[in-house]
């Protein structure tokens, strides 16, 4: 017999299956708790990261440093996204002790925070566009960009994206609204998120340009970045065993103090710093294609969308979507741990009974 869960998955349905789904409601409603449940797990670690992150840049003096201010900015946005991911990932506790009135008034309720949650990830992303391209442009023309790209400039582009996004959130939530109706498949009063017609045109052009130009545009410029730190960080470390090796011979010794000197001016600290960049730029990437897995669902297979018979695959997907943009928010800090030794040494003056540990 269907509980009642399975009951409104089939019911509440706007659709009429043609031919038979890829992904069952049964099935949909196991994956849908699973992965509801992982995320609301990696968004709240990814709250804890980013509190330790924001503490220990704040010790590090982080306004002499433009890296570290994006890096800071990064972290704030990774921990707004975070907390408005909570309340809508919670909702599918309400399935868990078959309330589905809990469960659909807490949908409705958590609409807009699940929109932010949305608006602070592509904030997220876009610092990190910026990182990652301040950084390289300071290993390729160190003199000039530090020059231009001073802590305040960075400041004020941190907040140009915040506005961006969060203006183009406003928008539509103020052409949206609640109201209550009776629902006639349970004979109860139920909240329901209504957008008026605009909102629904805005918001599927502004979900077209944001997930086939914006994510694919920033996904291409960190790639691009992080190839040229790799590739500039190996020349330095080639300058650096070959000044160290006993062997080598005079005249090579002297061909490379010709070198530019560009390449000898990183320091070590400087060097942690490029390792934590080209980590972060790394960990984007990889998490900004997986979630490149529902665009390329939708346009492959047929019926993927919310009007069609695959709609249960396209909610499953876009779920997973979600889930690595958690990811992405979360696992920061410990490759900040592992690869800057000055984030470490902040991190056990801030929180020295875990460094004794």
């Amino acid at each position: 017999m269907m509980n009642s869960s399975s009951f409104i998955i089939k019911n509440l349905s706007d659709f009429v299956k043609q031919e038979k789904s890829i992904v069952s409601d049964e099935a949909y409603e196991y994956l849908a708790k699973t992965i509801q449940l992982a995320n609301l797990l990696l968004a709240l670690m990814g709250i804890t990261t980013n509190i330790i992150n924001i503490r220990v840049f704040i010790r590090q003096d982080v306004i002499n440093s433009s890296t570290n201010i994006g890096l800071l900015a990064l972290s704030i946005f990774d921990l707004l996204a975070c907390l408005c991911a909570v309340s809508p990932s919670s909702c599918h506790f309400f399935l868990y002790s078959k309330s589905v009135v809990g469960y659909l008034t807490c949908l409705t309720y958590t609409n807009h925070a699940a929109f932010l949650a949305v608006v602070f990830t592509l904030c997220s992303n876009w610092a990190t566009v910026y990182i990652s391209l301040e950084r390289t442009l300071c290993i390729v023309f160190p003199l000039k960009v530090k020059l231009f790209l001073r802590p305040k400039r960075t400041v004020i582009i941190m907040m140009f994206i915040f506005i961006v996004f969060f203006t183009i959130q406003t928008i539509y939530s103020g052409s949206t609204s609640i109201i209550w109706k009776l629902n006639p498949i349970l004979n109860y009063s139920l909240p329901y998120f209504v957008e008026s017609s605009f909102a629904k045109e805005y918001l599927q052009i502004c979900s077209t340009i944001s997930n086939s130009i914006l994510n694919n545009v920033a996904t291409c410029i960190v790639a691009i970045n992080t190839i040229t730190m790799v590739y500039k960080l190996n020349q330095i470390k080639d300058w650096r065993n070959k000044s160290l090796n006993p062997s080598s011979s005079v005249s090579q010794v002297t061909k490379d103090n010709e070198a530019p000197k560009k390449e000898k001016s990183f320091s070590s600290k400087e060097v942690d710093l490029i390792k934590s960049v080209m980590a972060v730029s790394c960990i984007f990437v990889v998490c900004l294609l997986m979630s490149q897995i529902a665009s390329i669902a939708v346009l492959v297979v047929p019926g993927v969308s919310m009007s069609g018979y695959n709609r249960n695959l396209m909610l499953v997907v876009y779920s997973i979507r979600v889930h690595f943009s958690y990811i992405n928010a979360s696992v920061n800090f410990f490759f900040y741990l592992r690869q800057s030794s000055r984030y470490k040494e902040a991190f056990n003056v801030v929180f020295p009974r875990c460094s004794r540990g």
